[in-house]
């Protein structure tokens, strides 16, 4: 009896071996997943008079809806940030910030401030018929995330963020002068050589009106100096360059629009995000960030998940700015799950 008893567990052993741990292993597999998420359906919204705004929608039309935003101002969002969602899930939606990717007209910063990207927003969301949005975004996407919650916290059920960016006059000095240039002292120093500063203006303004000189060979130059510099100090790889794949009309627009931006501080006064949390305290948030992001350090993320009731904070060893590790792809599945539950679906 006692034979048979040893027997019989060695077995449940061994069975539990082949079914248990593959099992376990499928989950890991699917949390660290990617998937491929197609659109079905490209429009444009008109926005203003002046500007029309191109969308995209992917995944399920009946999903749970997720709004996917640009990393920066003035560059359309990555292809790849939509891989993160299960096509059978979510309904994915995408936009160019005005100015930007295909939205036209193409390079038009004539009503184009961070208000705009808000409004743009919440007319998408009416026009689509959507009810309450989960809100993705890395650095300035982040940013922004934060700001449409606290304009229109009714309509948001909660948020995945990276790599927190929010606008301030530090975070924006940290770009052009502080660790960026700390750690690439290099890349800084060829940003600087030829530029046109015999005025006192800032360095994003000198970027600027090089950009919008007349003469097309020095906005070329210009727009060239911006991206190898940007390039760099994000550390972006040729299996992650949210560039790829982008026009000289788009890659100018983008490097005007980003300067533009950060030359006025991003439209905004004083920490409107710090300001505003108060309203949002309360929703599920997931922040994610790679402690050794240069150009968008943890402490940001740390202030902001202090001030939140309901969010989480994950710092990944090893990683920079962007979330193209297994570390990365397994946090933004934990950080979608903890939304979702929290948000009672």
């Amino acid at each position: 009896m006692r034979r048979v008893f040893f027997i019989l567990l060695t077995m449940v052993f061994v069975l539990s071996f082949f079914f248990l741990d593959p099992l376990k292993n499928a989950k890991k597999r699917e949390a660290e997943k990617l998937y491929k998420v197609s659109a079905y359906e490209e429009n444009y919204l008109k926005a203003s008079d002046t500007h029309q705004i191109f969308y995209e929608l992917s995944g399920s039309p009946k999903g749970i809806p997720v709004f996917v935003l640009q990393t920066d101002p003035g560059l359309p969002v990555f292809k790849k940030l939509k891989t993160f969602f299960n096509p059978h899930d979510f309904l994915v939606v995408t936009f160019d910030q005005r100015g930007s990717g295909m939205s036209l007209p193409p390079g038009e910063i004539k009503k184009n401030t961070t208000q705009d990207i808000i409004s743009d927003m919440e007319k998408l969301r009416a026009h689509l018929k959507l009810d309450k949005i989960i809100l993705f975004g890395g650095f300035w996407g982040a940013g922004i995330a934060l700001l449409y919650a606290e304009n229109y916290p009714e309509n948001v059920r909660g948020m995945v963020l990276w790599s927190c960016f929010t606008g301030t006059s530090d975070e924006i000095a940290n770009i052009y002068y502080g660790s960026a240039e700390q750690f690439f002292p290099e890349a800084h120093k060829k940003l600087l050589q030829g530029l046109d500063n015999s005025s006192k203006s800032s360095l994003p303004e000198i970027l600027t009106n090089g950009l919008l000189k007349m003469n097309f060979k020095s906005r070329d130059q210009y727009t060239e100096k911006w991206i190898e510099y940007w390039l760099t100090i994000t550390g972006s790889t040729p299996q992650f360059n949210p560039l790829s794949g982008l026009n000289k009309a788009q890659k100018y627009a983008f490097a005007l629009i980003e300067n533009f931006y950060m030359a006025n501080r991003c439209f905004l006064k004083a920490d409107p995000v710090l300001d505003n949390i108060a309203k949002i305290e309360d929703k599920p948030v997931f922040i994610i960030n790679g402690r050794y992001d240069v150009i968008a350090p943890s402490d940001r993320a740390a202030v902001i998940n202090r001030h939140l009731k309901n969010s989480k904070l994950v710092i990944i060893d090893n990683k920079g700015h962007w979330p193209d590790s297994d570390d990365m792809k397994k946090a933004i599945a934990k950080g979608l799950k903890f939304v979702r539950s929290s948000a009672g679906k």
